[in-house]
């Protein structure tokens, strides 16, 4: 889609918000609202048929991909504009993302696997919140403190491949973690220490 229409950005943005409604209507609600997706219909009907021949699913992780490519549209955009004003439009839009996935999390569930709108909107969130300080920290030379991550940047697709290492190493010694070192706030900081595990590996 990039390729095609590249150099007129508007049909990117056209795309990215179709990819949205379809989204609306592709994704399972919460079981308070029947559990099911708006747009519920027999299967082998047309329009399921033809969203199929794209391959998109219920097109949320499609819609995350053309967020980030209408992303780096738009930073390119901007780069005449004072640092100051990149940063405000930016973190503009996080909050926006942040307030319709609130929105969408009372009608459906966050869930990465299951593709879920909520999901989508609250990563997008991050992701342009997240951009934003790295781009300050940045600006102002304050970069110093990323040494003891860089690995995670420099040698990515190793950082990937090691968590599997570990769940083999676990499978075959039958080492797991008690239940409550796996939920709420220990899990967070078991999943923060693995990260950091995986990263210094």
């Amino acid at each position: 889609v990039y390729l095609l229409f590249r150099e007129n950005a508007k049909y990117l943005w056209y795309i990215g918000f179709t990819l949205i409604l379809i989204a609306i209507l592709k994704t399972p609600l919460k079981s308070d609202f029947g559990g099911t997706s708006i747009l519920d219909l027999p299967k082998g009907n047309f329009i399921d048929g033809f969203i199929g021949l794209f391959h998109i699913g219920n097109a949320v992780l499609t819609a995350f991909t053309m967020a980030g490519v209408l992303f780096s549209i738009s930073l390119a955009k901007m780069e005449n504009l004072s640092k100051s004003k990149q940063w405000f439009y930016i973190l503009a839009c996080g909050v926006i993302s942040l307030v319709i996935g609130y929105i969408c999390h009372h009608y459906w569930i966050v869930s990465k696997i299951s593709a879920t709108l909520p999901w989508l909107f609250y990563v997008l969130c991050i992701s342009l919140l997240t951009y934003t300080l790295m781009d300050i920290l940045t600006y102002y030379n304050l970069t110093g403190w990323f040494k003891w991550i860089k690995p995670a940047g420099t040698s990515t697709l190793t950082t990937y491949c090691i968590p599997y290492l570990y769940y083999a190493a676990s499978s075959l010694t039958l080492i797991t973690l008690p239940y409550q070192l796996t939920s709420g706030l220990p899990g967070l900081l078991n999943c923060f220490l693995f990260a950091i595990l995986v990263i210094w590996t």
